[in-house]
């Protein structure tokens, strides 16, 4: 659908959600460990936060005595937890978060422009469009971002660092402390063979590119469901005035 997005089976910046046989199973087989509930409980200070955060914002807006959008405070809230999660921001950036447009824009999509066009009547231009990089792919900008992070992230762990705490005391682990701690079998020559796992721990790490890659499905993933919290705004939208509101939520 996209000839001039990036090729990530060239690339090796694979997910579960363009992997498929062995290679599927060999990401399979790592991200469920990591999406357990004593890692949950261990980012529950860093969503409380951010969820703090907001709150303080939106009593800003209530002390004013004007009208506020309720929905531009949820995004907010939920790009910040995400960025925090998946993208090694280790501080909160509510109303000003320097990811936003990044984000937006790979949530969209490759731009359509005639270059792209080209590339669907003309198969064979797609990968030579690719490599001269004509056309601005936001996706793979979030790919290097991330690839960079954990590379920094990877190097504080070969020096021995301890677990970072935010800038409120609270430890602050994410989801690219989670996948360094998981291991794979990146090294095995798993083409074409079926992967096999009986335990959780293995002799090797996951690469750099398979982090980055996980990390950025959780991100644009969660960032999608931004448009599902409509229940969560109403909620607040009975809950503000209090009264009859906290009646008719309590229902």
């Amino acid at each position: 659908l996209y000839p001039l997005a990036s090729d990530n089976q060239e690339s090796g910046y694979l997910d579960l959600f363009h992997a498929d046989g062995a290679t599927w199973q060999h990401l399979r087989s790592f991200s469920n460990p990591v999406f357990t509930t004593s890692n949950l409980k261990r980012i529950m200070p860093t969503v409380i936060n951010s969820t703090q955060a907001m709150i303080n914002l939106m009593e800003e807006n209530v002390g004013s005595g004007e009208f506020f959008d309720i929905h531009k405070h949820f995004q907010d809230l939920t790009l910040d937890i995400l960025s925090r999660l998946a993208l090694g921001q280790k501080e909160c950036q509510q109303s000003h978060n320097k990811n936003m447009k990044k984000v937006t824009d790979a949530l969209k999509g490759t731009p359509n422009t005639v270059f792209h066009i080209a590339g669907c009547i003309f198969p064979f231009l797609g990968s030579l469009l690719r490599k001269i990089r004509i056309v601005r792919d936001p996706t793979k900008e979030l790919l290097l971002q991330l690839n960079e992070t954990v590379k920094l992230r990877e190097d504080q762990y070969a020096q021995g660092a301890q677990e970072e705490l935010d800038e409120f005391g609270n430890p602050g682990p994410d989801f690219i402390d989670f996948f360094l701690e998981a291991e794979s079998d990146k090294d095995l020559d798993l083409q074409g063979k079926d992967f096999k796992k009986s335990g959780l721990k293995t002799t090797k790490k996951l690469s750099t590119e398979e982090i980055a890659s996980q990390c950025l499905s959780f991100l644009l993933a969660g960032c999608e469901t931004t448009s599902s919290t409509g229940l969560g705004r109403r909620r607040t939208h009975l809950r503000a005035p209090g009264g009859d509101g906290t009646t008719g939520l309590r229902h």
